[in-house]
């Protein structure tokens, strides 16, 4: 809830709702916003040289799969720590604005 943005409005007097309406459309722009998959890629090749896991994984690609809400599959060698997943989805949300819109984030482990 940190990036949710707080509006003070008033039902009975009706102040502040036309502050309503931009920031709707700005939450349902994010919600149904595609990510290209080179920048996709980009982001999560910043953030691993900015911070490595614990153990050594490599990723293989990345890319966005779904909207509503913005899905992000990574295909990886190893299964990725709960932390290290935060991490990358908070790199995720800075990097393109997601601001407060859920994001989901599903890992795939290669197959041997």
């Amino acid at each position: 809830m940190g990036d949710a943005p707080i509006l003070k409005i008033s039902a009975l007097s009706g102040k502040g709702v036309n502050k309503l309406r931009p920031v709707l459309q700005e939450a349902i722009m994010q919600y149904h916003r595609r990510v290209p998959t080179r920048d996709v890629n980009r982001v999560i090749s910043d953030a691993q040289q900015r911070s490595r896991p614990a153990m050594a994984c490599a990723w293989l690609y990345a890319l966005q799969g779904a909207t509503d809400p913005p899905t992000f599959t990574l295909f990886v060698n190893r299964e990725l720590p709960q932390t290290y997943l935060r991490y990358l989805e908070r790199s995720i949300r800075e990097a393109f604005e997601f601001g407060s819109t859920p994001l989901k984030l599903r890992v795939r482990k290669r197959t041997d």
